[in-house]
């Protein structure tokens, strides 16, 4: 299964965890907005 992960080209990699990444983000700048 984990095999699969090293056959995705390192740009979807690097998009996807971009992607994940500015969701966090979004979620963290919500969660603390008050304080900004």
């Amino acid at each position: 299964m984990t095999s699969a992960l090293c056959d995705l080209p390192k740009a979807v990699i690097d998009s996807l965890i971009a992607y994940i990444l500015n969701i966090i983000k979004s979620e963290a700048d919500t969660a603390l907005g008050s304080f900004n």
